[in-house]
């Protein structure tokens, strides 16, 4: 596999020197979004159940070879343009944050033979970003064996493989080395992250996952010396305890934490911010303090630059008056990573309504598709039924919560995978042309921003 043609002198490469990250020789903040939901799509962005390979698979089961491919090549095409670039620069980003799924890049039918086409689309935002000056963070979101049981490393059955089979890793650790060597010459490139949020289940696994987190490394050193290489937390990124200490022997590491307010109870639920909920006062003191954000990047121990990852809110559920609280919240977090100097990395850009800055339209081929076929509502009936059935052997068997909550995921996994292949089942008889339009939805300007959310990123990347 041959590394990209000369480029064309643009960014200067980023570095690190001690807390600071430097551009040129000079101090840079990092402020960026992730690209989401494209090689890594989520079933919460595109409005389908399960999984990304998962999906694609039932296309193919489905519908066929041809058709898989006319929506999905589609998608894949049009979900960018560069004027998605040139608009993220025009709001004062300056770096944005793909998440990518291996599979793009390498077949576990073929492992270490790696995708041509799939490298094509990374150096394609690459290029986009290069002329709008933007600096690219390559984001490994699912590993080969899966390194946590979530659909956000594509785990389609619970699976968390990666730190229990050796041939993963490795597989994980070639694949940065050539990742390293096709954009050791590509200052665009900011860095490499090792792992999205992984999760162990025991000291014996963080042993693992500092052992792999070193060969990935090393792997990448072999080709690259020179980037930076960036390394989440334990327990979804908000454990950077468990990284050991010589990982950061290397004067170009650092590690990455990610913040979610959402999981604690009241930020989760309150109407109004600042404000009061049941007598106590929900405000910024409140959010940094009672939620772990003051401390969750390990300053004292980690003496690197503080890079909050990921952190966003939820458009999905929540009344208007929740869903402007949280933007408020969020403004209070970017203010305190600002006056902090801590780096950021908001989560995401762009889906049908669910996380992003940008939301499909109701109007689109897509949309309509989803609501004619039902799919929130089965969802909600479906989570009713969960609860029903968990209730009746609870009445039989009682369980201790763990188990509880895995047979509850286990039951929402079947439910997924039947509506998955429900759903994507009415598009049979759909010609070619028709799977594309559906597809073509995903350009973004069938997009519509979060006004509100828009001029508050515009005025705090302006800080």
């Amino acid at each position: 596999m041959s590394s990209p043609a000369a480029r064309p002198v643009g960014l200067p490469l980023l570095r690190l020197n001690g807390r600071q990250v430097e551009a040129g020789g000079e101090p840079i903040s990092l402020r960026g979004i992730g690209l989401g939901n494209w090689m890594m799509v989520e079933h919460f962005m595109l409005g389908l159940p399960q999984v990304d390979h998962v999906m694609r698979r039932a296309f193919r089961d489905l519908l066929g070879e041809a058709s898989e491919h006319a929506f999905w090549d589609t998608y894949m095409a049009t979900y960018f343009a560069e004027e998605d670039f040139a608009y993220l620069r025009g709001l004062g980003f300056n770096h944005v944050r793909v998440a990518f799924d291996y599979r793009h890049l390498e077949s576990d039918s073929r492992p270490y033979d790696y995708r041509e086409a799939g490298f094509g689309l990374l150096d394609r935002v690459v290029g986009w970003c290069r002329r709008h000056d933007l600096y690219v963070l390559l984001d490994l979101h699912a590993a080969p064996g899966c390194q946590a049981s979530d659909w956000n490393a594509g785990s389609a059955d619970g699976e968390a493989l990666l730190l229990q089979v050796q041939d993963f890793q490795d597989r994980t650790a070639g694949l940065w080395g050539a990742v390293a060597r096709r954009y050791r010459d590509e200052p665009t490139v900011m860095g490499y992250e090792i792992l999205n949020e992984p999760v162990t289940r025991d000291a014996v696994e963080v042993g693992r996952m500092n052992d792999l987190t070193r060969s990935c490394l090393a792997a990448i050193r072999r080709e690259d010396g020179d980037h930076i290489v960036i390394v989440n937390g334990d327990r979804h990124a908000t454990d950077l305890a468990a990284i050991a200490p010589d990982i950061f022997d290397d004067p170009q590491v650092m590690a990455a934490f990610h913040f979610y307010h959402q999981y604690t109870e009241p930020l989760r639920v309150v109407e109004r911010f600042p404000g009061v909920h049941e007598g106590v006062a929900i405000d910024e003191d409140y959010l940094v303090q009672q939620t772990g954000l003051a401390v969750r990047s390990e300053r004292d121990r980690i003496a690197r630059p503080e890079y909050l990852g990921e952190f966003g809110i939820n458009y999905w559920g929540g009344s208007p008056s929740q869903v402007e609280a949280q933007r408020s919240i969020l403004e209070s977090v970017i203010h305190h990573a600002n006056v902090n100097g801590i780096h950021w990395n908001l989560w995401h850009y762009k889906d049908v309504r669910g996380m992003g800055l940008l939301a499909m339209r109701d109007d689109t081929p897509w949309m309509s598709f989803l609501h004619e076929a039902g799919v929130a509502d089965l969802a909600s009936r479906a989570a009713v039924a969960r609860e029903r059935y968990l209730a009746e052997v609870a009445a039989v068997l009682p369980l201790p919560d763990w188990r509880r909550s895995r047979l509850a995921s286990e039951a929402e996994r079947d439910f997924q995978l039947e509506l998955l292949y429900a759903t994507v089942g009415r598009l049979k008889g759909r010609s070619l042309r028709d799977l594309e339009e559906l597809a073509g939805s995903f350009a973004s300007r069938n997009f519509v921003p979060d006004g509100r959310m828009e001029a508050l990123l515009r005025r705090l990347l302006a800080e």
